[in-house]
């Protein structure tokens, strides 16, 4: 089973494991100290190994604002949460998948930047 325990990284955010689709990916989400929400998703499958010969990383960024939103929407569906706007109870209340994340942004339409390693 995935760990979904909060851990301090250090003063600058909080990083927590989320679930993946996969079992040769794994995702991280990070509360980063300017609100930002990162979600960084590594993928050491062999099909990634072979196609770019290494594993592939990729970051998905949520600016302060989309942040807020998906507090909201997490609120809303989740009657049980902590409607404080705490950008970190957020993340102690909720592990989604990275899949579902991901999901839910497209859904409310909350903008977000994607950077890749290798870039595809």
């Amino acid at each position: 089973m995935i760990s979904t325990q909060i851990h301090e990284v250090s003063n600058e955010h909080l990083t927590r494991r989320i679930a993946t689709a996969t079992e040769q990916t794994c995702s991280y989400l990070r509360l980063l100290e300017n609100g930002s929400l990162e979600l960084e998703v590594f993928d050491y499958s062999d099909a990634a190994f072979r196609k770019f010969g290494k594993d592939v990383t990729t970051v998905y960024i949520v600016e302060p604002s989309g942040v807020d939103r998906l507090i909201s929407r997490w609120t809303k569906d989740y009657p049980g949460t902590k409607d404080e706007g705490s950008r970190t109870d957020m993340l102690a209340w909720h592990s989604p998948s990275a899949e579902s994340l991901l999901a839910w942004l497209s859904e409310l339409s909350i903008p977000f930047d994607i950077h890749r390693d290798p870039p595809l």
